[in-house]
């Protein structure tokens, strides 16, 4: 196993020693962010839970255990975390108090999480003080399904492995946006080069967790519920009348260049099988989302009709499928014929 990813499991198990994650069977806060994507390198089994209105667990799902290839395979992923922890505070105080004032001290992470400072990439201290990204007003906990993951240090929650791939898809959507191939700005390049081999990663260590069709339909619904996604259907930009001219966009410019550069990515750390399986699960997500674009583009232009022009489309459509039933009938009867001769 990597070292990040036991550090990262050492750091994770010491935030949750230093503020409990459920309390009387009650959510108050899980891990998103790169930092939820390393320990799962460091996962015995994880359990997806469901919580009620007010946060607490009312169900789990039974528990997937990971079996140490995919351990090597998340561990693909393992890599210096930023200046910041993704912390989504669910309810009550974080850290012994507000988490925009009280924040673990550096030092105390120093002495109890031995090699903290090979995990970020700033290796120094800052004021003495962790940064914690609290997300509480950026995500709703209904967005984001929760899992448990249990490691040989304990339990932490993390954001569930689909809806942690549909965020990094979506931050790396609105970077290749960003890419024009003219000056583009050496910050958006490096983020984007960044994010490209942190959704690869995720892709490969994370698609073996769960059914095909599961994990397709997941990170799309994901992406869908987050309204500022350039993916999302409901975005204003696309849920209009250019709506096919944004999927246009998305499948030739935007996501066409992700593909690629995902695939090339992930032929340097797994085999070609891989890279198959990573083309036909971006083609699935846009082939979803075509569908659900052109239902929208039909609501729309009919909605434009007069009464009298929605009326005759009512009538054309009728005659059309009047017109297929009979076709069906005849093949039906030439097939009678044929087998009475």
């Amino acid at each position: 196993m990597s070292n990040l990813s036991k550090i990262g499991m050492n750091f994770s198990t010491y935030l949750a020693s230093l503020s409990p994650q459920v309390k009387n069977n009650s959510l108050q806060w899980y891990l998103s962010g790169s930092l939820a994507t390393i320990i799962m390198a460091e996962a015995e089994n994880i359990t997806e839970i469901k919580l009620d209105d007010g946060n607490n667990i009312k169900s789990e799902t039974t528990s997937k255990e990971v079996t140490e290839d995919q351990r090597e395979k998340l561990n693909k992923f393992s890599r210096k975390l930023g200046s910041d922890i993704d912390v989504v505070n669910v309810n009550g105080n974080l850290f012994y108090g507000s988490p925009s004032t009280s924040k673990p001290h550096i030092q105390n992470i120093i002495k109890n999480v031995p090699g903290v400072l090979d995990l970020m990439s700033w290796n120094s201290i800052y004021g003495g003080s962790m940064y914690i990204d609290n997300l509480e007003s950026e995500r709703e906990i209904s967005h984001h399904p929760v899992a448990r993951v249990k490691t040989a240090n304990g339990d932490v929650y993390v954001t569930a492995p689909p809806e942690q791939l549909a965020h990094k898809l979506s931050e790396t959507i609105w970077l290749s946006s960003q890419l024009t191939g003219e000056k583009d700005s050496d910050d958006i390049k490096s983020e984007y080069q960044k994010d490209i081999k942190d959704l690869s990663s995720m892709f490969y260590g994370f698609k073996d967790l769960y059914e095909n069709d599961e994990f397709l339909d997941r990170i799309y619904l994901a992406l869908n519920e987050k309204d500022n996604s350039l993916f999302s259907i409901h975005n204003p930009l696309y849920n209009s009348d250019n709506a096919m001219e944004g999927q246009e966009m998305l499948d030739t410019h935007i996501m066409k260049r992700i593909i690629e550069d995902s695939k090339n990515y992930l032929k340097d750390i797994t085999d070609d099988k891989s890279d198959v399986e990573l083309n036909d699960f971006f083609n699935g997500l846009l082939s979803k989302r075509r569908l659900d674009v052109e239902k929208i583009s039909k609501t729309q232009s009919t909605h434009t009709l007069t009464p009298l022009q929605q009326r005759e489309a009512e009538l054309s459509s009728l005659e059309e499928e009047a017109k297929l039933y009979d076709e069906k009938l005849k093949s039906r009867q030439q097939e009678g014929q044929d087998i009475g001769e």
